[in-house]
């Protein structure tokens, strides 16, 4: 099972994931210099003229897309006392930890990233290194969010004053060519002591229809933070393509947000981290309670929004308080498996779906022809029980490959004096 260490070679699989039928399937997928050239049904004693990698007995999927992180923020430790506020490191620190963030979950299997707000460009200036890297994941920078002055967003944007100053910042966020979406902050954070969103909206439905409008006239998605019902019924009307969190959202919200065919990540792992450590997090017994009612209300909702077959993608707001970069989403799809979703219909979400719906549909998602050689495999029955993820044996970008790692995971009791060194050691 050696891998190969040139980009052209042929894989031997009995159990690729079909992008058409969404079950595993016997293939050969044949790689010529990173790209794949066929898949095509395996046939026993075929001859070969290309390098040999056999994989059989293994899952071979497309890598996982996470499309809620942030990657200048670190995620450890829990404690409040005892961690770093955002941007209080040298620049080049920053620089230097979110670089280890992207590796960190390129070899946990997430091969994509999609980037929702950071004010200090890191993101923007990542898509430099992960371009044509081959030990990075791929990734979506929406650049600095947008937030109402003296309201909830500093850590993740930049200021406006008022509408004039929205449409501004959007005009010039449109005009950076690395801006890939536009990221609008419609609501503030939940109270968990009070177990809500208490502040009021801090935008009328008008102006973030106006900062979409723009948007979308230049060809550019908008993703809304959300949470509370007020403000997220605002970002819906406006007409915004992603609601981001989703928390404490009425049915009928919810219905008007799959008629418009719009988009929700519900993001449960930073609140699940908070619940599951509340002692090192600082919560009373009463907050645990009302974070855990704060969890099984948007698991509820989760099944509702199945029901109405709403879009739903995998995001786990990677950079949140125990919250990892790669370990992250394996926390966020374990959770969503929880909360009664399917295995295998997650394993869609998070790779077709997730890169039709941020707009990499040509490039990734998918193992076909004329599409770059990614793919991870996975040791285990991931079609079954998504903890099979903690199998993963090996990670692939353009034909090149990477043997997996292990992220850090909220459980892990290390993570707590986690520095800048390799997360787990490789299987």
């Amino acid at each position: 099972m050696t891998p190969p260490c040139q980009p052209t070679f042929v894989v031997h699989a009995d159990r690729v994931l079909d992008p058409d039928s969404g079950r595993f399937v016997p293939r050969r997928i044949e790689v010529r210099d990173g790209t794949i050239v066929s898949v095509a049904p395996l046939e026993a004693g075929a001859e070969e003229r290309a390098e040999v990698w056999d994989l059989r007995g293994m899952r071979i999927l497309p890598p996982l897309a996470d499309s809620h992180v942030h990657l200048y923020f670190e995620p450890w430790p829990l404690d409040p006392k005892a961690r770093d506020l955002p941007a209080a490191s040298a620049t080049e620190t920053d620089f230097a930890h979110a670089r280890e963030r992207l590796g960190e979950a390129f070899h946990a299997g997430v091969g994509v990233l999609r980037d929702l707000g950071d004010p200090l460009g890191i993101s923007l200036t990542a898509l430099e290194w992960t371009a044509n890297a081959h030990d990075l994941p791929r990734l979506i920078a929406s650049g600095p969010g947008l937030f109402r002055e003296g309201r909830y967003g500093r850590f993740i944007g930049c200021p406006c004053a008022d509408r004039a100053s929205l449409l501004e910042q959007v005009r010039a966020l449109l005009a950076d060519p690395r801006v890939q979406l536009i990221k609008l902050v419609a609501t503030g954070i939940i109270n968990f002591k009070k177990g809500g969103v208490s502040a009021a909206p801090p935008w009328e439905t008008d102006d973030l229809k106006a900062a979409v409008d723009m948007a979308h006239a230049a060809g550019k998605a908008v993703a809304a933070h959300g949470s509370g019902e007020a403000g997220i019924r605002r970002a819906v009307d406006a007409g915004v393509d992603f609601i981001e969190h989703g928390y404490f959202i009425s049915k009928a919200t919810m219905e008007e947000l799959a008629r418009r065919d719009l988009v929700w990540t519900p993001t449960f792992a930073p609140v699940h981290a908070q619940w599951s450590h509340a002692e090192r997090c600082g919560w009373d017994a009463e907050t645990q309670m009302r974070l855990r009612g704060i969890l099984d209300g948007h698991a509820e909702m989760l099944r509702f929004a199945r029901g109405l077959g709403a879009r739903i993608l995998a995001g786990s707001d990677a950079g949140s308080p125990g919250v990892g970069h790669g370990g992250g989403l394996w926390q966020e799809l374990w959770l969503l498996q929880e909360a009664g979703s399917e295995p295998a219909a997650l394993l869609r979400m998070a790779t077709l779906q997730a890169a039709a719906w941020m707009g990499l549909g040509a490039s990734c998602g998918q193992l076909r022809h004329g599409r770059p050689a990614d793919f991870i495999a996975v040791d285990g029955p991931v079609e079954q029980d998504l903890r099979a993820l903690e199998r993963i044996r090996w990670v692939v970008r353009d034909g090149r490959v990477s043997a997996a790692r292990k992220p850090w995971l909220e459980s892990d009791p290390e993570a707590e004096t986690y520095g800048l060194q390799p997360a787990h050691k490789e299987f």
